[in-house]
């Protein structure tokens, strides 16, 4: 019970939800149980649910659907080095016509 008592104590934005959940919501009930139990708890608190290890669009959809709108996973898009990232984050400026 003492590290639940730390989402009133300490100044967090975000509560993430493990990728172990992510990856069993389609075939284990206690997972969604699990998700749909921190979205609540997030909910409540005014915090933002950020659910790491999302692979599918399965999985984004029910995460979507229980009010997790933040995500981290391969679906969007596979680990990059900081020079890749960075190039990246040009060329999704120049695409968009912002100039850095």
């Amino acid at each position: 019970y003492s590290s639940m008592s730390y989402l009133q104590q300490l100044p967090l934005d975000q509560l993430k939800i493990d990728q172990t959940f992510i990856r069993r919501l389609s075939d284990d009930s206690s997972s969604l149980t699990i998700v749909r139990a921190i979205c609540a708890l997030a909910t409540g608190l005014g915090l933002e649910v950020i659910a790491e290890g999302v692979e599918s669009e399965p999985q984004r959809a029910m995460l979507l659907a229980n009010g997790c709108h933040r995500y981290q996973g391969y679906l969007f898009g596979r680990p990059l080095s900081a020079d890749a990232f960075e190039e990246l984050v040009r060329a999704t400026e120049a695409d968009d016509g912002v100039t850095a």
